[in-house]
């Protein structure tokens, strides 16, 4: 029997189903990469604010607790919304406030991808040995932290 030019339906199926599968490993990849560049993009500001508060102590700046702090492009990225308030140096001791930055995310406001960049940058900062991290709510479709910028300078009284 002679067979004619072309796919039978089974191997249409598999080709189908072979593609289906490497577009959702690809998908996965690709949503993974801009999860980390958010998680990146935070950390840049982070620095940022510290570069901040640096430059306040040189020139003898009283330091403003505040989102004025720096402009308002350090503190918005596409998926994560950062807030500077004054955060307790130590919660042992009475040693003042420092520059703290507050991320809230709740998955059911601000969506999965937030939500999910909101809980990467937490892990990737308690990680870390550069700042300290409070967790104030970690629930499965809420987290809410703050990170302690800098122990040294401290906040102006408002």
């Amino acid at each position: 029997m002679k067979r004619e030019a072309g796919l039978i339906l089974s191997e249409v199926v598999a080709m189908s189903l072979l593609m289906a599968v490497a577009l959702g490993v690809a998908f996965g990849i690709y949503v993974g990469s801009v999860r980390d560049g958010v998680v990146e993009s935070a950390e840049v500001s982070l620095k940022e604010i510290e570069a901040a508060i640096v430059q306040a102590q040189e020139n003898e700046w009283p330091i403003t607790c505040r989102d004025s702090l720096v402009g308002v492009e350090v503190l918005q990225n596409d998926y994560l919304s950062m807030t500077i308030k004054p955060m307790q140096i130590s919660l042992e001791k009475n040693e003042g406030y420092g520059v703290g930055v507050f991320i809230e995310s709740s998955r059911d406001r601000d969506g999965n991808d937030a939500f999910t960049s909101a809980e990467k940058l937490e892990k990737s900062l308690s990680e870390s040995d550069d700042y300290t991290v409070r967790l104030s709510l970690q629930g499965e479709d809420d987290i809410a932290y703050g990170i302690l910028i800098s122990e040294t300078g401290l906040c102006q009284r408002i």
